[in-house]
């Protein structure tokens, strides 16, 4: 694990101006611990897996699965495009830094309602969207995911969580703070590694439970995990966006 005043400082807005500005809501983080040696072999070269002590005290890599929605996005000019405006978005992602420097997030997938949003996001950052169908239902304090992406095999994913009550605030050094205050991406784009910023407030966190989880967008990758060791619950914070430098 890198030193987490690292993860810390990006919390400050990066210099230059953001691109668009959407509000992320009703965020599910799923996490499960990993060996680091599995993770490490699927990361493009520059890049070296983050890691955080399990339960245990044995250090592990993480992949998480995230649903949550997307609305009120806007290009920086305030332009608001149909389809982009509000869509759900399910990604699978690790936790990386680059020489013990810039803790941030690879993505292994993202899957997408809006066609448009999948288009731009891979051609202008490089990531691995996908168009898929989705569904997100919410009824009390219980949250409900299904989605099923288009492109073959066709990986599907059920989502039932239970919401419950409120968190502190996450601090350095906690692993609920190694997992969600993640304020960059890598990309390797047009044959070069790159970071994207995102600008927002520390999440609002609530504990969680998941009474159901099926799927298979992490088994696609290759990957075999077993129970999660970490799940949170967010309902929203408001993102500023910065190009790929």
């Amino acid at each position: 694990m890198i030193d987490p005043t690292l993860a810390d400082a990006l919390r400050s807005p990066p210099l230059g101006s953001p691109v668009m500005r959407q509000d992320w809501i009703n965020l599910t983080f799923i996490h499960f611990p990993v060996d680091p040696e599995v993770i490490q072999l699927s990361l493009p070269p520059g890049l070296t897996v983050d890691v955080f002590p399990d339960a245990n005290g044995v250090e592990k890599a993480w992949v998480g699965l995230v649903p949550f929605e997307i609305c009120n996005l806007a290009l920086s000019n305030g332009l608001r495009i149909p389809t982009t405006i509000r869509f759900l978005e399910t990604n699978v992602r690790t936790y990386v830094h680059r020489d013990g420097q810039d803790p941030g997030v690879w993505f292994y997938s993202l899957d997408a309602q809006s066609r448009l949003a999948c288009l731009a996001a891979r051609t202008w950052y490089g990531l691995p969207y996908w168009v898929a169908e989705m569904t997100y239902e919410e009824s009390g304090d219980r949250r409900l995911y299904q989605g099923q992406r288009a492109a073959t095999p066709r990986p599907s994913y059920q989502v039932d969580v239970d919401v419950g009550p409120e968190l502190p605030e996450s601090q350095p050094g906690c692993l609920e703070f190694f997992l969600v205050e993640r304020y960059l991406l890598y990309s390797y784009y047009r044959r070069r590694l790159r970071t994207g910023r995102v600008h927002h407030g520390p999440y609002p966190l609530r504990e969680a439970k998941l009474p159901d989880l099926g799927g298979q967008l992490i088994s696609v990758l290759g990957f075999q995990v077993e129970q999660p060791a970490s799940v949170l619950f967010s309902p929203d914070v408001v993102v500023n966006v910065f190009p790929l430098r």
